[in-house]
């Protein structure tokens, strides 16, 4: 059974079903799960697996709940079966950058071109969720001068650099994830 793990609590995310060929209250079914699980319930009377709590991707991929369904006869009889839940990842994680802050220096005759700094982000989301992009964030005139590349994160002049003109510069770097809604840090 696959879940997304933004799925609301209170939600049915699987039925169970078994049958009795005896009659009456004999052939009147229960469910359970054995042992309880803390993010799933399964309903007594209908066998409906339903959410109970948060379920996050990232702390756990898959579930195994193990039901009980027992029939209402005085020498009760029962079946076991076992339910295996895989938590679907959603872009529920931004990126977050391997550092707060970045340094580089360059000397100033360096040809255009010239490596300045690396920037580093990771996304705990799987797939495209979890690739990681780089751009310039914000407004600034030091795009002129440097350019990010998407993929690696290396910062490289556009031109060269004139320190008796302008011997500090600092720029801001986004990164943002592929998922269809992206989230970024800056």
């Amino acid at each position: 059974v696959d879940v997304f793990e933004d799925s609301p609590i209170g939600s049915t995310v699987f039925m169970l079903f078994a049958s009795d060929l005896d009659h009456g209250e004999n052939a009147k079914i229960t469910y359970r799960a054995t042992p309880p699980s803390d993010s799933f319930h399964v309903e007594r009377d209908s066998g409906a697996i339903v959410v109970t709590a948060p379920i996050d991707r990232e702390s756990v991929s898959t579930i195994t709940l193990t039901v009980m369904a027992e029939d209402g006869g005085l020498t009760r009889l029962s079946d076991r079966t076992e339910v295996q839940i895989s938590i679907m990842d959603v872009n529920d994680n931004a990126p977050q950058f391997d550092s707060s802050h970045y340094q580089g220096s360059i000397h100033e005759n360096a040809a255009a071109g010239a490596s300045v700094a690396e920037v580093s982000a990771h996304d705990d989301d799987e797939g495209e969720d979890g690739k990681v992009r780089y751009r310039f964030g914000g407004k600034s005139e030091d795009e002129q001068s440097f350019t990010v590349d998407p993929v690696s994160g290396i910062i490289r002049t556009k031109r060269p650099l004139d320190r008796e003109t302008r011997e500090y510069f600092e720029i801001m770097v986004e990164a943002y994830d592929s998922g269809i809604t992206f989230k970024s840090r800056i």
